[in-house]
């Protein structure tokens, strides 16, 4: 509460800037091998490319600010003692936006060997994933080389900021985040669907070891972790809306054969679910109404059992 306004957001803007540019130089030592860090990588090398922009926009105009009027060819002719209060180049401009380690930013952007240049002036996604497909090699014909680049970069970089992995006390391949991001794909895709959750949201893992955390998370020996509250949470409530989806594109496909689309599309869901989620929400011109109550009691001698019984009670007392 102490800092200075502006050394407050100086603060703040180099660490996001050091955590863009460990993002993007991580994305593009993985684009080596998955295609998939392809947006991953262009998103915070689009973003460092504008904050350097903004950079040098910022400090050219102090610049221009600075300079003494006695150096300006089209300023008015002033008595003596104006030019003694007018500022001397001895104290040069600072913006804002130069953090620590911004000297190093345009060449590394604009730079042959990080390769991304080529990826972003190419415009269409298409084109981008192609390039991509094809290999980002540096101008020399070397791959990209991680260490090199975060090297240069580490005298510059907070520490405290690094990339860590957190501790943890299981043998999982994923880290507690991860954990709690695949709980977050297990509600918004459903059971079942790790292509989609590693598409969308873990694309760093395979599908092969999601559905291994899924099924040693989700032991009943296990203790209580996100991706068991997840499971009990699909399990025991409402369709999700992407299970919503498969259903309906099931029942077009296979028509109303509950049980053969529970065994191929939704195997974490009993067929009385499908059935149900289908004739009272998803079926064209259903009625949003609630469940039907259970059928009423049988009728003996024209009191239901319920009533027989509260007589014979009440007879016996």
């Amino acid at each position: 509460s102490d800092l200075h306004p502006v050394r407050r957001l100086q603060i703040q803007l180099h660490v996001h800037t050091q955590l863009l540019a460990q993002v993007m130089l991580l994305a593009r030592e993985a684009l080596g091998s998955e295609p998939r860090f392809l947006k991953v990588a262009m998103l915070p090398y689009a973003m460092l490319t504008e904050l350097c922009a903004y950079c040098d926009i910022s400090l050219a105009y102090l610049q221009l600010r600075a300079r003494p009027t006695y150096a300006t060819l089209l300023a008015p002719a002033l008595p003596d003692e104006a030019h003694r209060d007018a500022p001397t180049p001895a104290e040069s401009p600072h913006s804002v936006f130069s953090v620590p380690g911004m000297h190093l930013l345009p060449p590394l952007l604009l730079g042959d060997s990080l390769g991304l240049k080529r990826v972003y002036d190419a415009g269409l996604a298409r084109a981008r994933e192609e390039m991509v497909k094809k290999g980002l090699r540096a101008a020399d014909g070397g791959d990209f080389r991680l260490a090199e680049e975060m090297r240069r970069l580490e005298p510059h970089l907070n520490r405290a900021y690094l990339p860590v992995r957190e501790s943890s006390s299981s043998r999982s391949t994923l880290c507690p985040a991860e954990d709690r991001l695949f709980a977050v794909g297990l509600l918004r895709y459903g059971l079942g669907r790790y292509d989609l959750i590693r598409e969308r949201l873990l694309p760093s893992k395979t599908a092969e070891a999601l559905e291994q955390r899924f099924h040693s998370a989700t032991r009943r020996s296990t203790l209580d972790n996100p991706i068991k509250r997840a499971q009990a949470q699909c399990l025991g409530g409402a369709l999700s809306v992407a299970e919503d989806q498969v259903l309906r594109d099931a029942v077009g496909a296979l028509g109303e054969d509950w049980e053969r689309i529970q065994k191929e599309k939704l195997p974490h869901r009993t067929a009385h679910q499908l059935s149900t989620a289908w004739q009272y929400r998803l079926r064209p011109g259903a009625r949003r109404e609630p469940l039907p109550l259970p059928p009423r009691a049988p009728v003996i001698g024209g009191q239901s059992l319920s009533s027989a019984a509260t007589a014979a009670a009440a007879n016996a007392t």
